[in-house]
C-alpha cells in the first residue's frame, strides 16, 4: 500500500504518493455536542488491503481505535480502557492483528493513583485478545510509570516509560521487548541530578540501535533557561 494519512484533530487526509489529496474526511467517532470531547486522531497504521487502524482520543480522553478502508469509510470503532496520558500509539503486526499503547487509566482521584503502560494485543476486529501492563519496578517505586511513546522493531516493541523514582529526578525508562511481550533489557535514559530528561520520540534503525528525541533540563536550570533539545543514540 502506498499513499500517507495525514491528521489534525478530527480530520484525515489520504495522499497520493505525488502529495496530491486522494480524500479529506472529518469523523466523530463519537457524536458529542461538547468541544472538548471530540474526536481527537493520534496514531495510524496502515494495512495490508491498503486500508488504516487509527488511534485517537474521546469521551474524557478515553482511547478508542477505527478500522477504516482504504477509502477512508469507517469499519468499527472500538473503545478501550486507556488514559491518553500521552498519544496512544498503533501497530499492524506481521503476522496480523494490532498492537495498541496507552496508560492505564487513573484509579483515585486527582491524579494521584498508581499509573501503568499497558499494551493490547486485538485481532481484526479488535478484540482484546490479550494484555500486559508494565509498571514502575525502581526502587523506591512511584506513582509515575505512564506511556512516553513507543515504536516497533523485528524483534518487538521499545517502550519509553515515565519514571519519577530514580534519586528524586525525573526520567524515562527505555524498556526493550520480545514479540511476546517480556522484558529483554530496560535502561535508565533520564537524569542522575536534579533534571528531568521526558523523551517523546524513539525511532529503530536496521542495525537494532534506537534514536531517542525528547527535551532535558540536565545542562541548564528550567526555571531560567527552560528546556534543551536532547537527541540520544
Amino acid at each position: 500500500p502506498s499513499g500517507l494519512l495525514v491528521f489534525r484533530g478530527a480530520t484525515l487526509v489520504r495522499l497520493n504518493d505525488s502529495g496530491t489529496v486522494r480524500w479529506s474526511k472529518n469523523y466523530s467517532v463519537y457524536n458529542l455536542s461538547d468541544p472538548s470531547k471530540s474526536t481527537t486522531f493520534t496514531g495510524a497504521a496502515q494495512l495490508s488491503d491498503g486500508g488504516f487502524a487509527v488511534s485517537g482520543i474521546a469521551r474524557y480522553r478515553r482511547v478508542f481505535l477505527c478500522r477504516l478502508t482504504k477509502d477512508g469509510e469507517v469499519v468499527w470503532a472500538n473503545q478501550y480502557p486507556l488514559e491518553d496520558y500521552n498519544d496512544p500509539r498503533i501497530f499492524a503486526l506481521p503476522g496480523g492483528g494490532l498492537l495498541l499503547g496507552g496508560t492505564t487509566p487513573n484509579p483515585t482521584a486527582y491524579q494521584t493513583g498508581p499509573y501503568k503502560f499497558k499494551l493490547l494485543w486485538l485481532n481484526d476486529s479488535g478484540r482484546v485478545t490479550r494484555q500486559l501492563v508494565y509498571g514502575d519496578a525502581t526502587a523506591t517505586a512511584s506513582s509515575y510509570a505512564q506511556m512516553y511513546t513507543m515504536t516497533m522493531t523485528p524483534t518487538g516493541p521499545v517502550l519509553c516509560q515515565m519514571r519519577y523514582s530514580y534519586n528524586g529526578c525525573g526520567g524515562t525508562v527505555v524498556i526493550k521487548l520480545d514479540n511476546a511481550g517480556d522484558p529483554q533489557w530496560a535502561t535508565w535514559a533520564g537524569s542522575t541530578g536534579n533534571g528531568a530528561v521526558d523523551l517523546w520520540g524513539v525511532d529503530a534503525a536496521a542495525d537494532g540501535s534506537l534514536l531517542l528525541v525528547g527535551a532535558t533540563t540536565e545542562f541548564s536550570e528550567h526555571d531560567v533557561k527552560g528546556y534543551d533539545g536532547l537527541v540520544e543514540k
